[in-house]
């Protein structure tokens, strides 16, 4: 899997998702190394893609506050398959999250431009 690092130097790559019903959008996301779930969406798009929510979860923030938010099941073109995943939602940009590049090698080239890799590891 490819992507590239911007000129704000986030890394990033274009995803593939899909709801129970078959339907599929495309999202860009950047990786968030500082995250620890899956995938965060926009609540729109889980709704969209009519994801049936699982719960609410919470989460630490960076400046130590805490936040909650409802989390659902779906899918996502991961490795050439789909992998059913735990998907957040928040007020936020597509982050990628270290649970999703679990087993997987990130390399990036960081510079505008730059090249970003996801490997499987051996």
């Amino acid at each position: 899997m490819e992507g590239a690092v911007g000129s704000d130097l986030e890394a990033g790559f274009t995803l593939t998702l899909r709801g129970p019903s078959g339907l599929i959008r495309e999202v860009d996301a950047i990786v968030d190394t500082g995250f620890s779930g899956y995938l965060t969406v926009p609540p729109g798009l889980a709704s969209a893609l009519a994801l049936p929510q699982q719960g609410i979860g919470e989460s630490l923030l960076a400046d130590g506050s805490s936040t909650h938010f409802p989390y659902f099941a779906g899918e996502v073109m991961w490795d050439d398959r789909f992998l059913p995943i735990e998907i957040d939602a928040a007020e936020t940009i597509p982050l990628v999250g270290m649970r999703l590049l679990h087993g997987y090698r990130l390399c990036a080239d960081v510079h505008d431009g730059g090249r970003l890799t996801i490997e499987r590891l051996p």
